[in-house]
């Protein structure tokens, strides 16, 4: 089965696989891939440079893993097949990348409104 599928396709999910076995493995000896490779808040002392493209291959647990490799299997082949192989690889990062612009804007939206609402509380005291 894993034999015909396109380059691009199997390389990520062998990636992303690699990514997720060897979290577990080092979680076992307190190093956490996911906490220097996951994305953090863009002014978080932990955010690093790399994470916006980085975090595209940290899973959460194995059900996070299994459902985004199994929408790739299912997707990519198609996608890759219709699109190229360096098209379809544009296109995966990119989408992370924006992905990871939605969530920092997220953050930033939700931590504003918590200052708003702390200020506002901090006020009436």
């Amino acid at each position: 089965m894993f034999r015909n599928l396109p380059p691009i396709t199997k390389n990520l999910l062998l990636i992303n696989l690699i990514c997720y076995l060897a979290d577990v493995v080092f979680q076992r000896y307190g190093i956490s891939f996911s906490h220097v490779f996951g994305l953090h808040y863009l002014t978080a002392s932990d955010f690093r440079l790399w994470q916006p493209l980085t975090y595209m291959f940290m899973h959460a647990d194995f059900s996070h893993i299994f459902f985004n490799m199994f929408a790739v299997l299912m997707f990519g082949p198609a996608l890759e097949d219709r699109w190229g192989s360096r098209r379809y690889l544009i296109y995966y990062l990119i989408a992370g990348l924006g992905a990871a612009f939605v969530q920092e804007a997220y953050w930033a939206i939700s931590f504003n409104q918590m200052d708003a609402f702390s200020a506002s509380v901090l006020s009436q005291i």
